[in-house]
């Protein structure tokens, strides 16, 4: 659930992004082309967010793994 709400966030803040910079520029108007072009770009950037949340799904699998590993070593130690 907290992946999906960090990748949506990061997605809306680029296409924000995106659509302001093409007005403020003069490039498009607010109009659906501007809209269209603002979520292509922003799409393919999402393809970077996905690398960053790859990696933080990396760091957290490998924390959970490294905290069950120890608690069981402990366990293990302690009542065998």
């Amino acid at each position: 659930m907290g992946r999906n709400a960090i990748v949506n966030v990061a997605e809306i803040v680029c296409y924000d992004l995106v659509k302001e910079n093409i007005i403020k520029a003069g490039i498009l108007k607010d109009n659906m082309p501007c809209h269209f072009t603002s979520a292509v770009i922003a799409g393919s950037l999402y393809f970077r967010t996905n690398i960053i949340i790859f990696t933080c799904d990396q760091r957290m699998t490998l924390l959970y793994n490294f905290s069950i590993h120890r608690v069981l070593c402990h366990f293990v130690r302690f009542t065998c």
